[in-house]
């Protein structure tokens, strides 16, 4: 090589090192979600880093953000899509037991949007080398191609149900009972065994025309147990976990009720995880003074003052429960600290009807608060009296009557299997059948299966008449 050659080239490498010194390179940022308002900013720029605001937002459940990623110079946030779910839901079946263990040949066929937001139903086809469900090590099987149709219920990105050929409950491992069950409405999915003190069934819903259970609700069984803006998992009988930066702003639900712990911390499933504890609240009171709202968003319940954590929690704007927006108070009534309203109830007898004892106004409510002894008829019962007060939602309410009757053949049984009360036949809803069959167990329960009773007008009002008595009559 030449000098000036030699000279050239040496020119060329240092313009190449100079140039690609002096280009500025895209600027990569660490983002973070905002449990404020859901957005994400560049690491530390959040309302919570900025302010020094605690908030506890679950993103994931209310606006279906998943996370951040920084793109085109800024962070933008990331959302649970219809593609992402489906992504969840076939890599679940990859996964799963059945699928795991001699499955091939997944083929997605059909996707159905659910009433829920951010909720999807997946439908699959796959084949298996052998016949039957689960995990078969150990089991003599014969070699059979055996075709399998999955319907994958997913509910804001977590797998809520899984159901092969409608008789194998992938999701729990177990027969799926009784098979896909039509329904019309969730009275019709009930099942004895989830019952709350209130009567409520929250597990069994309809969907679709189809009962479903669902492994995470709204469990009004722990209505007393602080789940801020959670969901009660009813496999574990108690517990509840929500996605948030508990790293930064910690898990404390201010209930005595709860044991708090930050879980999977530096991932993207980061969050508290609350478990029910048998703790006692102090609710022990002398005086008014001494009690507070035992939860600190929407309370229910009340407690001591002295036992009473700090709240730090960012409430929803809504009116629920028997103390928000003025509904009650917090009292000393018997030496306990206990909710007192003018509206509170726990039952029918807690409610009734006459005139405010402080206004003297015909008035409905807690019976404490109303002089029962002065009567306003057309006020309380109608003027046609066809009204009543009941207690609905711990709230004391004018509702319609239950249809009065006027001959035997007005009434029926109220429930579809077992009944224990009757009703009449205009407010009866049709009971669900299978193959032309009601889906109850074939025992004698309570006082009118088997012949031990019929329903009957007795004063105006259908009732259980027992047969013996009808014979001694």
């Amino acid at each position: 090589m030449t000098r000036k050659k030699e000279l050239m080239f040496l020119f060329f490498v240092s313009a190449i090192i100079i140039v690609s010194c002096c280009v500025e390179k895209p600027k990569v940022e660490k983002c973070t979600l905002s449990l404020c308002d859901c957005n994400c900013y560049p690491q530390g720029k959040t309302p919570e880093a900025l302010d020094g605001k605690v908030c506890g937002i679950n993103c994931l459940a209310e606006k279906g953000v998943t996370g951040c990623q920084f793109d085109n110079n800024s962070c933008k946030e990331t959302y649970i899509t219809e593609n992402s779910s489906e992504k969840i839901a076939s890599d679940y079946v990859v996964n799963a037991h059945t699928y795991r263990f001699d499955g091939y040949g997944l083929n997605h066929t059909k996707t159905a949007a659910l009433k829920c937001p951010y909720c999807f139903l997946f439908s699959y086809e796959f084949k298996s080398r052998h016949s039957g469900y689960g995990d078969r090590s150990g089991q003599t099987l014969p070699q059979v191609v055996t075709e399998h149709l999955i319907d994958v219920s997913v509910e804001k990105g977590i797998v809520s149900g899984a159901v092969i050929d409608g008789k194998w409950d992938e999701l729990h491992q177990k027969t799926a009972v009784g098979g896909p069950v039509k329904c019309e409405d969730d009275t019709d999915c009930e099942q004895a065994d989830s019952k709350c003190a209130d009567g409520s069934d929250p597990y069994h819903v309809c969907r679709n025309g189809t009962c479903a259970t669902l492994t995470f609700v709204m469990d009004p069984c722990l209505a007393s147990h602080v789940c801020p803006k959670g969901r009660w998992n009813q496999m574990t009988k108690g517990s509840c976990f929500i996605l948030q930066n508990c790293a930064v702003t910690g898990c404390d639900d201010n209930s005595d009720t709860t044991t708090d712990q930050c879980v999977n911390q530096e991932t993207r499933n980061e969050g508290c995880l609350y478990t029910v504890t048998a703790a006692n609240v102090s609710r022990a009171c002398s005086a008014d003074s001494d009690c507070v709202p035992e939860q600190c968003c929407h309370p229910t319940a009340c407690m001591n003052m002295g036992a009473k954590k700090p709240c730090n929690l960012l409430c929803t704007q809504v009116c629920e429960g028997p103390i928000d927006c003025g509904a009650g108070t917090c009292a000393c009534v018997n030496g306990q600290c206990a909710v007192e309203s003018a509206q509170y109830c726990d039952r029918d007898s807690d409610c009734s009807c006459g005139t405010d004892i402080n206004s003297g106004q015909c008035a409905y409510g807690n019976k404490k608060y109303i002089n029962e002894t002065k009567q306003c008829p057309d006020y309380c019962s109608g003027i046609a009296g066809d009204k009543e007060i009941i207690c609905e939602n711990h709230k004391c309410t004018q509702a319609a009557k239950k249809l009065d009757c006027k001959t035997d053949s007005d009434c029926v049984p109220e429930q579809c299997c077992h009944p224990t009360t009757c009703i009449n036949t205009g407010g009866k809803k049709p009971c669900t059948m299978l193959n032309g069959k009601f889906l109850c167990t074939q025992i004698c329960s309570g006082p009118i299966d088997c012949g031990a009773g019929s329903c009957g007008c007795v004063n105006g009002k259908c009732a259980v008449e027992s047969a013996k008595d009808m014979k001694a009559i």
